[in-house]
C-alpha cells in the first residue's frame, strides 16, 4: 500500500496550481493531501513520517504514487536528476510568467 502524502506548493502561482490539478486528478486513490501556500517556490511534500521531499525528490514521490514509475525513477537516477534539478530550479525562479 502506498504512504499518504501532504504536498505543499505556491498557491498564489498559476502555473503551479494547474500542475497540482493535473497531478489531483491522477490522484485515484487519494494518497495526496494537496495545500497552497505562499512560504516556498519550491513544491514539496511531507510523508507520514514528517520527512520532507523538495522539488524534483518531491515529483519522485508524486509520480510513483500516481502511477508513473519511469518518471519516478527518471527523478532518482544520478544523470537525469542532475538534468531535472536545473530544469526545476529555472521553472521555480519564473514560475510566475508561465
Amino acid at each position: 500500500m502506498n504512504e499518504k502524502l501532504t504536498v505543499y506548493y505556491d498557491g498564489s502561482c498559476g502555473f503551479c496550481c494547474q500542475q497540482v490539478h493535473r497531478i489531483d486528478s491522477e490522484d485515484t486513490q487519494r494518497f495526496l493531501e494537496l495545500k497552497g501556500t505562499n512560504h516556498s517556490p519550491y513544491l514539496y511534500v511531507q510523508d507520514e513520517s514528517g520527512q520532507l521531499f523538495y522539488g524534483v525528490d518531491a515529483f519522485a514521490k508524486i509520480w510513483k504514487i500516481t502511477g508513473h514509475p519511469i518518471l519516478s525513477w527518471l527523478c532518482q537516477a544520478p544523470i537525469s536528476k542532475q538534468i531535472a534539478w536545473v530544469i526545476y530550479r529555472l521553472i521555480a525562479k519564473y514560475r510566475h510568467i508561465f
